[in-house]
């Protein structure tokens, strides 16, 4: 079942196009904005990398943005034809294991930082989700 934001989302890059996203930084309330910037993903700077940060909503309300996010994958919009990767700046399981399905691993030092801060508070099992900590 789609979200609300899944389908704000949808709809625009359906009307936008994510290309002419690039660089904008876009804010739908005060949980969530999503951004194309260079990222750290599995070792590496990406420099194409569509980001959506929403650490406190995604830690208290799982699965937040899935949908849309399995939407770019089977479109094919990640991958060399357009976005390398897609980072969900948040620290709940199961976001980080989307992120492990969508290929990469998240050590952005940024995400790092805040992600274990939060994981320590909410007690959740990063260790099994992420490969690297600050």
């Amino acid at each position: 079942m789609s979200t609300v934001v899944d389908r704000l989302l949808c709809s625009m890059a359906q009307t936008v196009g994510f290309e002419r996203l690039r660089g904008v930084t876009w804010s739908l309330d005060w949980h969530i904005a999503w951004h194309f910037r260079p990222y750290r993903l599995s070792g590496q700077v990406k420099e194409n990398v569509f980001v959506i940060e929403g650490i406190e909503f995604f830690a208290t309300r799982q699965g937040y943005g899935s949908e849309f996010l399995e939407r770019l994958t089977a479109a094919g919009e990640i991958g060399p034809r357009r976005f390398d990767y897609v980072a969900m700046t948040n620290c709940n399981d199961h976001a980080l294991a989307l992120g492990r399905k969508c290929g990469f691993t998240i050590d952005d030092p940024h995400f790092l930082r805040v992600a274990w801060r939060r994981a320590r508070q909410l007690r959740l099992p990063l260790e099994d989700s992420c490969s690297a900590r600050q």
